[in-house]
């Protein structure tokens, strides 16, 4: 009887080892998919605004592979606008892309929103961006950045003022979601990986067209070292 007992006991004792272990087991190498609209794009990360109105960001590495479609693409083919779906998984704290899928129609655009102003014209993306190019990352008058889709503009945008500071939108509907949606105020800085008010964040612009925020204008420069492999002038 009391061997019955123990082999009964040992045999639950097992199964609850096992059970326990299950979810660990179930989550390793899991990947994930986020899918939305790009709103900032540089060398080193990408922003999704997905269909829930959310700002998710993703580290872009030398391992992420892009498509357009069912066709190969290149990370200069990510345009702010584009319809994108992102393949990633968690590492130390951060998402990082495995593979960012475009659209396979390739449209662009400030989808949803009554834009007061067109976008600034990016080059074309056919190209990979030289390092003369990306030299090009320069500081830019936040009045010109909608700071919900992350866009520059060739005019000045709506003004918002919350809690004393002053950001941007380029629609009645960007308006309201900086008036009322903190996470839409903030962007990390590339540099520092630390998250900046985009009201007083130095704020650069790409070629590509996708705009970054930076703590600092050193950081900048820093940042556009980095993508041109000089040292900071």
């Amino acid at each position: 009887m009391r061997t019955n007992r123990s082999i009964l006991y040992w045999t639950l004792a097992a199964v609850a080892a096992f059970t326990m272990s299950g979810p660990s087991l179930a989550h390793e190498g899991h990947h994930h998919n986020a899918m939305g609209t790009v709103r900032a794009v540089d060398a080193v990360q990408l922003q999704l605004e997905t269909k829930d109105s959310k700002l998710e960001t993703f580290t872009l590495t030398d391992a992420t592979t892009y498509k357009r479609g069912d066709s190969a693409a290149k990370r200069e083919d990510v345009q702010v606008g584009a319809r994108a779906v992102v393949m990633y998984e968690t590492k130390d704290g951060k998402n990082v892309a495995i593979e960012v899928k475009l659209s396979a129609t390739g449209h662009e655009g400030h989808e949803g929103h009554g834009a007061s102003a067109s976008p600034m014209p990016a080059p074309s993306s056919g190209a990979a961006i030289t390092a003369d190019e990306a030299a090009a990352l320069r500081q830019v008058d936040p009045r010109f950045v909608c700071m919900v889709n992350n866009s520059l503009f060739d005019s000045p945008q709506i003004p918002v003022e919350v809690g004393g500071q002053t950001y941007f939108g380029c629609c009645p509907m960007c308006k309201e979601r900086l008036a009322t949606d903190a996470e839409a105020r903030q962007a990390m800085d590339p540099v520092s990986g630390r998250m900046v008010d985009k009201a007083v964040a130095v704020i650069g612009v790409l070629p590509t067209g996708a705009v970054v925020y930076f703590e600092s204008e050193a950081n900048l420069a820093a940042h556009r070292a980095k993508l041109t492999g000089r040292q900071p002038s």
